[in-house]
C-alpha cells in the first residue's frame, strides 16, 4: 500500500496537485512507517510537493499558505535527514 500511496502522491505531483500529494505522501509517513525505504521515499517528496506549493501560493501572494507549506517543508527535510539519514532519499 505504500508503494501505491507514494505513485498516487507522485501522480498528484505531476498533475501540479500539490496538496494532493502533500497529503497523499504524508499518508505514507503515518501509516507506513515501518516500511524505511517507502517513508524515507514519501518524505524526500512531501518536501518536493510542499516547495512547490509554497512557490505557487508565493505567486499567488498568500504569506501565510506560502509559510505553512515551507515549514512543512523543512519538517520532512528534518525528519528525513535525522531518521532516514542511511537511506539514498537523504542523500539527494
Amino acid at each position: 500500500q505504500a508503494v501505491g500511496l507514494n505513485g498516487k502522491g507522485l501522480a498528484y505531483l505531476e498533475e501540479k496537485r500539490y496538496e494532493e500529494a502533500i497529503l497523499a505522501f504524508k499518508e505514507v509517513t503515518v501509516k507506513h512507517f515501518a516500511d524505511r525505504d517507502q517513508t524515507a521515499r514519501a518524505l524526500y517528496y512531501l518536501a518536493k510537493s510542499a516547495d512547490k506549493a509554497a512557490e505557487a501560493a508565493d505567486k499567488r501572494n498568500q504569506t501565510s499558505e506560502r509559510d505553512r507549506f515551507k515549514a512543512q517543508r523543512d519538517e520532512a527535510v528534518r525528519v528525513l535527514k535525522s531518521r532516514y539519514r542511511s537511506t539514498p532519499w537523504a542523500q539527494k
